[in-house]
């Protein structure tokens, strides 16, 4: 999970990986489908490697992971509530402290 300093600079690196895939596609006048996103997206990867220590997340699925976009922990399982309204847990179904 990133805090807000952490996901400005992923999202940065995220930022400047879809212009490269941008600039891809009109330089080689290249379909999505025929674009190396894996390749032309790895830094994303990379930075949040390297924040995290966690390897091999897709880089559309980095930037959901926002500390501030999700609730307090569980109080039973400690899992992250889904969102800071959230009633119950998804994990473990625990009703969330009034």
């Amino acid at each position: 999970m990133l805090d807000e300093e952490e996901f400005a600079e992923v999202r940065s690196v995220y930022n400047s990986c879809v212009r490269a895939v941008q600039e891809y596609r009109v330089q080689r006048n290249a379909s999505l489908r025929a674009t190396p996103l894996a390749e032309l997206y790895r830094p994303v990867q990379q930075a949040y490697a390297r924040l995290t220590g966690v390897i091999g997340l897709d880089a559309q699925h980095i930037l959901k992971h926002r500390i501030p976009a999700y609730g307090p922990p569980c109080l039973k399982c400690g899992r992250p509530l889904r969102t800071s309204k959230a009633k119950m847990c998804a994990s473990c179904g625990e009703s969330r402290a009034s």
